[in-house]
């Protein structure tokens, strides 16, 4: 676990030297986002869940849907939340996971190698939407 702490450290140091809007932080909220859902796996760390996904987000929203990793960052943002609307049992939240668990599986064709993951993780988010309505 401490190398998930210093890993999480390295991360918000790195986030402090680059400019917002640089390639470097929009990559670094999400390297720190990711670290801080491992922490949440591993230790049960509410708090890194909810900054998981803010970061999460606020990498989303630097990211033109034409961007190469524009995918990733929507399906790592939606497994994110899902994870999250466990914990809180808040629909919302997974509501918005299966809208970006769609756009996501929209920019991997049939052809991507991670349009399994997206495929799999869709049918989970809308499983677990079935479970919560009843």
């Amino acid at each position: 676990m401490q190398d998930v702490e210093e890993a999480i450290d390295l991360h918000r140091a790195a986030l402090e030297l680059c400019c917002s809007g640089h390639p470097c932080w929009f990559s670094s909220l999400q390297k720190l986002s990711r670290c801080l859902l491992a922490k949440y796996g591993n230790m049960g760390v509410v708090a890194g869940l909810k900054e998981a996904v803010t970061l999460g987000g606020k990498a989303l929203e630097f990211y033109l849907p034409g961007h190469p990793d524009y995918g990733t960052f929507l399906h790592d943002l939606a497994c994110t939340l899902r994870i999250r609307s466990k914990e809180q049992v808040d629909i919302r939240d997974l509501l918005e996971a299966i809208e970006l668990h769609r756009l996501a599986l929209e920019r991997r064709p049939f052809w991507h190698p991670d349009r399994s993951s997206s495929l799999q993780d869709l049918a989970l988010s809308l499983s677990d939407g079935y479970d919560m309505r009843g």
